[in-house]
């Protein structure tokens, strides 16, 4: 049996030895290159067409829009909303302060907001005069510009995630992370907390939209839960008439009248789930699946006459897509690549956009 394990152990150690002696390689055979991924991905991700068509036979086209960098400083951009002209625009970054710019985004000065904050959300009148923000704590308030604030909190309960102005700034929304609801009609004199009947006791509202009239309220769950739709204030809701989804964002048009839902996709094959939009002509007594490419869309905005439709993605492809027709046809934009686009800010015609980048830039188009 010693002279067996003896017999292994010489064996073993030749076939080491002949493997130390052996180069891996030989010189006269081609050495494998090996192919290093780049350091970051290509500027302009091009979108997987016959992949779109397939997936939901929306036509789509490469536009000539191009989006380009503002000279914004380097911030965690997280906030951003512009004039009904697209001429002021505001934005608001997590741990520092609020920046304006009086020129669609050519130049850009500090506001008077407080700095080191945690800003979460930023909403402007028609005109850009007035402002209200929210961070953790508080929810803000300026009438000139972003010259000088004011807390203007709704309640004591801290922990504030999105907050929504009529284009003259007198009706107000604002929102916590626990899904509370909260409305103002003159100008953040007063608040009271508004709520829609939902279906269930875990669905907490995540997402708003408010008209420029001031009166129809659009509110989705960010869990798995439904769209309702307010055309007084909050006083009464309805129900959409859609399956159970994680909503991402929703957007009305001036008047009350069009509305858009934008639908987290689950993990698994696109074709297999619902269409992610959803849009409604008629103050959202019906809705109806739109044809889309189907990227997993983390933002969605609309034009005043909810004629235009601007999706944006998030961290896996920061890609943005629009239409102009309701969804019947889409065209891809040249956007530069970011880090994930935090939010977006549409004007009112719908010619001016812009986007912020999560960690670096401020885009306008």
């Amino acid at each position: 049996m010693a002279q067996k394990w003896l017999v292994v152990l010489v064996v073993f150690v030749a076939l080491v030895s002949s493997a130390q002696a052996k180069p891996l390689f030989s010189s006269s055979a081609p050495q494998p290159s090996i192919v290093l991924p780049p350091p970051f991905p290509p500027p302009f991700p091009p979108p997987n067409k016959r992949f779109l068509r397939q997936a939901w036979h929306a036509p789509l086209s490469v536009s000539s829009g191009t989006w380009y960098p503002t000279p914004a400083p380097s911030r965690t951009w997280f906030a951003i909303d512009c004039s009904a002209d697209g001429r002021k625009v505001v934005a608001a970054a997590l741990f520092d302060t609020i920046y304006r710019s009086p020129d669609s985004g050519a130049t850009w000065v500090q506001t008077g907001a407080p700095t080191n904050s945690y800003w979460t959300s930023v909403a402007c009148s028609a005109d850009g005069n007035r402002i209200i923000a929210s961070e953790e704590f508080n929810v803000w308030l300026s009438t000139n510009a972003g010259a000088s604030w004011d807390i203007n909190d709704p309640t004591n309960v801290p922990g504030w995630s999105q907050v929504r102005s009529s284009a003259d700034g007198s009706v107000l929304l604002a929102l916590t992370v626990l899904g509370w609801l909260y409305i103002s009609t003159d100008s953040g004199g007063a608040w009271a907390q508004i709520s829609p009947p939902l279906t269930f006791p875990s669905e907490g509202l995540a997402q708003i939209a408010l008209s420029a009239d001031g009166h129809t309220i659009v509110a989705a769950s960010g869990i798995e839960g439904y769209v309702y739709v307010s055309h007084d204030q909050g006083t009464t809701w309805m129900q959409a008439e859609m399956p159970l989804g994680v909503w991402n964002g929703v957007g009305v048009s001036a008047d009350g009248n069009k509305m858009v839902a934008l639908r987290s996709l689950n993990i698994g094959p696109p074709e297999l789930q619902p269409p992610p939009l959803n849009v409604s002509s008629d103050g959202g007594n019906s809705w109806t699946a739109v044809s889309a490419p189907s990227y997993f869309w983390g933002l969605v905005g609309m034009s005043a006459d909810g004629e235009t439709i601007v999706t944006a993605t998030g961290r896996i492809a920061n890609s943005v897509y629009r239409t102009s027709n309701g969804g019947k046809s889409w065209h891809f934009d040249q956007v530069p690549y970011g880090n994930g686009w935090s939010d977006f800010a549409i004007s009112a015609n719908g010619r001016r956009m812009f986007l912020t980048d999560f960690f670096g830039h401020i885009y306008c188009q």
